[in-house]
């Protein structure tokens, strides 16, 4: 490997069981050693704790699986303190708190002796970020001053919004409560949402160092992603030092073109990692075994590319009866228990006498309320182009 490539460690993986997993995750990190850890060091293990609603049968958290194989092998090749900790989606300590417990993370963290901490617990900090271009500075969990690394754990999964969820995305997962849902007023649009994770990302790695990105894709998820997706076994796991490098080669696994991901290009203008393929190495693969045949994408994307050679205002309402890209209320399931009126950070879902009423005006096209609706009562329709072409 030349001194500009960065090394990304795949390796196949059938199942979840720990035997397997134990032997694909000595693989993976032999490959990446020496890691920068030091004896007794205080390393965050953070997963994606997205759902309070679903465990590990379907494919929207982390699995703790995961999560323990990993810090297994820390623990006994560096002698490192391990905690454990996110903030669920919601941004509420009772549905953190659920969200572990569904996804076994209590189990999890006795086994490994870690601390698992739940970040709603805790105060903020404010930082600075280098990239600045959406989030000059921000509000992250007080954790941060304690710890020494952050072992990032997500999920292979699309997302409605920004394409892919991977290893940048997962970094919002460190501002706790209603500052992820202040994070979608101020970026509403897949472009600006993914500038505003890069800010992030940039202001996080300016304050802890990021010493490692491990992605659960075992089972993935495909199509309308992050929640309403559907499984995809994938049979891989991955890993690297640089979370930019991972997620280009996640997002090719998945079948996009990394060149065309935000998330990926706009942190490669930040100059917060390698996205250009020639300086990825990979270990355990190589490239042309990476793409999962027929991988589903979300179809509400094609909006956020054509906006970009076509000025918004021309596309209009043309634009929205061919794709329909805001959600709508399918009130036979909704339960009107109000999550989605909480997670809403436009306030344009509201729970009147007739029931759930959404302000289409309002909306945003952010899908927090899809991704924290565990009912289905909100979905987003299907527009006559992608009716025609059969794209689910």
């Amino acid at each position: 490997m030349s001194e500009s490539s960065i090394l990304v460690s795949v390796s196949r993986c059938p199942d979840y069981q720990p035997t397997n997993l134990a032997k694909a995750v000595e693989k993976i990190l032999s490959a990446l050693e020496p890691l920068p850890l030091s004896s007794g060091a205080r390393v965050l293990l953070k997963p994606n704790c997205l759902s309070a609603h679903y465990g590990p049968d379907r494919p929207i958290n982390t699995r703790g699986e995961v999560v323990e194989a990993v810090g297994h092998y820390l623990r006994s090749r560096h002698q490192v303190n391990l905690i454990i900790a996110d903030s669920g989606g919601m941004g509420s300590y009772g549905k953190t708190k659920r969200a572990y417990s569904l996804m076994g993370l209590d189990r999890t963290a006795e086994n490994l002796k870690a601390e698992l901490i739940n970040l709603e617990e805790l105060g903020l900090i404010e930082l600075q970020s280098p990239s600045g271009k959406i989030l000059p500075s921000f509000k992250v969990t007080s954790l941060l001053n304690q710890i020494d690394v952050i072992i990032n754990l997500p999920k292979l999964k699309t997302h409605i919004l920004t394409g892919i969820t991977g290893a940048i995305k997962n970094y919002l997962g460190l501002l706790p409560g209603s500052l992820k849902r202040d994070v979608h007023v101020l970026a509403s649009s897949g472009p600006t949402m993914a500038q505003a994770l890069v800010d992030i990302l940039s202001g996080i790695k300016s304050k802890v160092p990021l010493t490692l990105n491990f992605m659960d894709g075992i089972i993935a998820m495909e199509g309308a992603g992050p929640t309403h997706g559907l499984p995809r076994q994938t049979g891989w796991l991955l890993a690297s030092i640089d979370p930019l490098a991972l997620d280009v080669v996640a997002a090719t696994m998945m079948g996009f073109k990394p060149s065309k991901v935000q998330t990926i290009v706009r942190a490669a203008e930040a100059g917060l990692g390698i996205a250009d393929p020639s300086y990825i190495e990979l270990n355990g693969a190589d490239w042309p075994e990476l793409p999962v045949p027929g991988f589903k994408h979300p179809y509400t994307r094609g909006r956020e590319w054509a906006e970009k050679i076509i000025p918004t205002w021309l596309i209009g309402k043309a634009f929205d009866w061919l794709y329909e890209a805001k959600p709508k209320v399918r009130a036979e399931h909704c339960r009107l228990c109000g999550l989605c009126v909480q997670a809403c950070p436009a306030q344009a879902l509201n729970l009147t006498e007739q029931g759930l009423a959404l302000n289409q005006e309002q909306c945003i096209e952010c899908y927090c309320c899809l991704e924290h609706c565990p009912h289905e009562g909100l979905w987003v329709p299907r527009g006559l182009l992608d009716r025609i072409r059969g794209r689910g």
